[in-house]
C-alpha cells in the first residue's frame, strides 16, 4: 500500500511538472510571423466550460481579435499571415475581424493574405482579404465575387390554406416578424429595410475592396457584375498579387527567413507582457443567440435574461470591474425578457 500511494504520489508530481511546463509561455523568435488559419464559423464567445470547448465550432472571435492586438503590440511579431478558408460568418463579425486587420497595418507589422476557397460565392473573404498589405491565391483557387443576397420565407399562402388566422398587434410599421405567418410576399416598409440594409452594407463591402486592392468603386461593382473565379481571374482583375501555396507563400511575400509561430501557440503569451491589459478591470459579458428568459438543457453562452442579469449582479459586486461590455449578437427574441435585462443594465449603469 505504501508503495502504490508512493507511486501515485510521484505520478502527481511528474505531472504537475509536466503540466507547468507545458503551459509555459511559448517561445517567439525575434523575426515571427503569427499564423492565423480562418474557415468556417467563429464562436461569439471563448468556451468556458467543458461541454462549450467540446460543442465549439471553431476559433473564438474575441480571441481571434486580441491575438491580433497582441500581434500589433509585439515588436518579435514582423507579420501576420491570415491563411482564409470558406466562411461563414456574418459581415459584422467579418467588418470586426478586417478592422483589426487594419490596426496590425497601421502598428507597422505586415499583414499577409492567402485565399484558399472554393465557393459559389467568396464576397465576405476576399472583403477580409483586401485589408492586407498582400493578397495571394491558391493555384486551385475557385470563388466568384458574386455581391450580397437575402432571402425571406412568407408562409400566409399556407395558413390561408389550412384555414389558420392570426391575431397580432404590431407597434410601427415597420415590425415586420408576424409577415412571416401573415403575408405571401413583404410588405413595402419591410421591404423597404431589407432594401437599405443591403444597400448599406453592400457600399461597405464595394468601399472597402476598393480602397484595400487600390481599385475604383466602380471598377469593384463591375467585377461583382461579372466576377472573376479563378486564381488567374484574380491576378488580372487586381484582386490579388501572385498566386502561392501555402508553402510558398512567405518566401513570396519576403519572410523566407522568418519563423513561423502558430495561433494556438501564441495565445499562451500574456498581454500583460506586451503592455496591454494593464488597465482597469472590465466585465465583457456576451449575449449571443435569440434572447429568452432562460434556457435548459447544455451549458454555454447563451442570451437569457437569468444569466446576463446574474453576469451583471456580479460584475457591480466586483470592487476590480470599472466598467461592463455587453457584447450583443442577436437577432431578437421574448421582449418580457428584453424587459428585464434592460433593467438589469439600468440597476448597473446606477452603480
Amino acid at each position: 500500500m505504501r508503495r502504490l500511494i508512493g507511486f501515485l504520489v510521484a505520478t502527481l508530481v511528474v505531472g504537475l511538472i509536466a503540466y507547468a511546463l507545458y503551459s509555459a509561455a511559448p517561445r517567439v523568435p525575434d523575426r515571427a510571423v503569427l499564423v492565423v488559419e480562418l474557415s468556417g464559423n467563429l464562436e461569439e464567445a471563448p468556451p468556458l466550460d467543458a461541454v462549450a470547448q467540446v460543442t465549439a465550432r471553431g476559433l473564438a472571435q474575441p480571441t481571434v481579435l486580441l491575438q491580433l492586438e497582441k500581434a500589433a503590440a509585439d515588436r518579435r511579431i514582423v507579420a501576420v499571415l491570415l491563411h482564409i478558408r470558406r466562411l461563414e460568418l456574418g459581415f459584422a463579425r467579418i467588418q470586426e475581424l478586417r478592422d483589426a486587420v487594419e490596426r496590425v497595418r497601421t502598428a507597422g507589422t505586415s499583414v499577409v493574405a492567402l485565399l484558399d476557397v472554393a465557393s459559389l460565392n467568396a464576397t465576405r473573404e476576399v472583403y477580409l482579404a483586401s485589408a492586407a498589405d498582400r493578397t495571394y491565391v491558391t493555384s486551385s483557387y475557385l470563388g466568384p465575387v458574386a455581391g450580397i443576397a437575402a432571402e425571406y420565407v412568407h408562409l400566409g399562402g399556407l395558413m390561408d390554406k389550412l384555414g389558420v388566422r392570426f391575431e397580432y398587434e404590431r407597434i410601427g410599421k415597420y415590425k415586420s416578424a408576424p409577415e412571416l405567418l401573415t403575408e405571401r410576399t413583404l410588405s413595402e416598409p419591410a421591404r423597404e429595410v431589407a432594401n437599405a440594409i443591403l444597400d448599406g452594407v453592400f457600399a461597405q463591402i464595394l468601399s472597402g475592396i476598393a480602397a484595400g486592392r487600390a481599385l475604383e468603386v466602380e471598377r469593384v461593382r463591375e467585377l461583382i457584375d461579372a466576377p472573376p473565379s479563378t486564381a488567374q481571374d484574380y491576378l488580372e482583375a487586381g484582386l490579388a498579387d501572385a498566386i502561392a501555396s501555402r508553402r510558398d507563400v512567405l518566401e513570396q511575400a519576403g519572410f523566407e527567413t522568418a519563423e513561423e509561430v502558430k495561433y494556438e501557440d501564441y495565445v499562451g503569451v500574456d498581454p500583460a507582457d506586451l503592455g496591454l491589459r494593464d488597465g482597469p478591470a472590465v466585465a465583457l459579458i456576451f449575449g449571443s443567440g435569440p434572447i429568452t428568459q432562460d434556457s435548459p438543457g447544455l451549458r454555454g453562452p447563451s442570451f437569457t435574461a437569468r444569466r446576463i442579469n446574474k453576469a451583471l449582479e456580479q460584475a457591480v459586486e466586483s470592487e476590480e470591474v470599472q466598467a461592463i461590455v455587453l457584447r450583443i449578437n442577436s437577432p431578437g427574441g421574448s421582449g418580457l425578457a428584453s424587459d428585464m435585462i434592460w433593467r438589469a443594465v439600468e440597476r448597473a449603469k446606477e452603480s
